[in-house]
């Protein structure tokens, strides 16, 4: 899957950035559950639509809804650049659901990013 189009940058009160991204295919069960490789992946059960959160602490938040074209991408500004950069191998890496080594690197160098610890 790729970014197909940014259509809305946001600058929150709390000062994350929020992005929307267009793909380029709809969200499914297992693009949601591929990310779970990488962070905290949970559903929100209860809604019409099944609903779905990525989190990787103090660094981003993907939010999205199964069967949509969309997800919302929340940054800590430090994270912006290393975060885009890691979201592009997370969504080209979902399709095969197989994570490859320029994926795992790239979440091995976002992880020393936030934490300050190399590994």
């Amino acid at each position: 899957m790729k970014i197909a189009k940014e259509f809305r940058l946001v600058h929150c009160s709390d000062n994350r950035i929020k992005k929307e991204f267009l793909l380029s295919g709809p969200v499914t069960r297992e693009f949601a559950a591929f990310f779970g490789n990488f962070g905290e992946t949970r559903g929100v059960d209860g809604l019409k639509k099944l609903y779905f959160t990525f989190l990787i602490p103090q660094c981003l938040n993907i939010k999205g809804i199964i069967g949509e074209s969309s997800i919302e991408v929340w940054f800590f500004p430090e994270f912006v650049s290393t975060g885009e950069r890691f979201l592009t191998l997370l969504l080209a890496g979902s399709e095969s659901g197989r994570p490859d080594t320029d994926l795992r690197e790239g979440h091995r160098k976002l992880l020393e990013q936030v934490t300050g610890i190399r590994k």
